[in-house]
């Protein structure tokens, strides 16, 4: 039987400090009328890990709580006893198995409070020896553990930074290659950048050039306007003219017409006697004596006559009598 009496309030409260909370809190809410005797108005799950170490030194006394802790030291002590006994079947002294298995017990920072549940008589030197002896293990485990925890929590960091750096090396190479490819479009933008300056170039001039044609049409058009008035003008012109010649011809027509109404010709045998010098007019009495006078005064310009051989094809079929009497005239002007 395990002697808690012989326990002081420090060993105790050490002992209970230890106990898992969540087992605490398991056991009252097993027990809620025990439970609200001593916490009355209070749930057990809303119990704190201080109050709950609390509660279980001040009522040490009272059977709800000293069974629960008996129960649960008791567990313990079972434990580190099978160890112990480990460690002895394997050669090692009772001290030694002591100081081996009490450094990894709940015990730990506990040791005089073991030695008292188990009525084992040491003395205050050899307590205190084993006691050092339990918190340098215990120290040099939890180092150990520590660096084990550190050292896997630098593992996985380290993991993650190859993997990382994996990611990274892929993501380098996808990078590298969007460079190379963006160097490539690069050059092929400068390369296109010249061929638009250049066609750019090329518009400007085609452009001047557009706008030189343009002026060059208009000046020809108003040329060309010019050229149609001018030979609209010339259509005028040649269109007075014609009936000018018209006028002559039918003017020259007429005065044959009455040359050949006359019994006696009136043809003349040379130049002078054109010229009405040697006519003799007494004896035709078919000829307009009422209009010689008028046909004296007949002239025909030396213009018109070439006007008339060369544009009217009425004056060219009018006989030799006609081509003479105008060459005379010609000569005579």
């Amino acid at each position: 039987m395990y002697n808690f009496s012989s326990l002081s309030e420090d060993e105790y409260r050490k002992i209970c400090s230890v106990i898992p909370h969540k087992i605490i809190v398991g056991y009252f809410q097993r027990n809620p009328k025990e439970f609200s005797k001593i916490r009355p108005g209070f749930r057990s799950t809303a119990v704190q890990n201080k109050d709950a170490i609390r509660l279980l030194v001040n009522y040490r006394e009272r059977g709800f709580i000293s069974s629960f802790v008996e129960r649960i030291v008791g567990d313990w002590l079972k434990d580190i006893q099978s160890v112990i006994q480990d460690y002895q079947n394997n050669g090692e002294s009772e001290i030694t198995s002591y100081i081996h298995t009490l450094y990894q017990s709940f015990f730990s920072d506990n040791v005089s409070a073991y030695f008292k549940l188990i009525n084992k008589d040491y003395s205050e030197d050899q307590l205190e020896v084993i006691a050092n002896l339990v918190t340098l293990l215990k120290n040099i485990d939890d180092t150990q553990h520590e660096l084990e925890t550190s050292s896997r929590e630098l593992k996985e960091e380290l993991s993650a930074c190859e993997r990382k750096a994996e990611k990274s090396e892929k993501k380098l190479e996808k990078a590298n290659k969007k460079l190379a490819e963006l160097t490539l479009k690069q050059s092929e933008i400068e390369s296109l950048q010249k061929e638009y300056q250049k066609l750019l170039n090329d518009y400007e001039q085609l452009t001047k050039d557009h706008e030189t044609v343009v002026l060059q049409v208009d000046e020809l058009k108003k040329q060309i306007v010019s050229l149609n008035e001018a030979i609209a003008t010339l259509q005028k012109e040649k269109e007075q003219l014609e009936i000018s010649i018209r006028a002559k011809i039918e003017e020259e027509k007429e005065f044959e017409a009455l040359c050949m109404k006359s019994s006696l010709p009136i043809a003349p045998v040379d130049i002078d006697e054109f010229n009405c010098g040697k006519i003799d007019l007494t004896n035709n009495t078919t000829f307009p004596y009422d209009r010689i006078s008028e046909f004296k005064e007949l002239t025909i310009k030396p213009s018109y006559i070439w006007a008339c051989i060369n544009f009217s094809p009425l004056l060219l079929s009018s006989g030799e009598k006609i081509r003479k009497k105008i060459a005379s005239i010609i000569d005579r002007d």
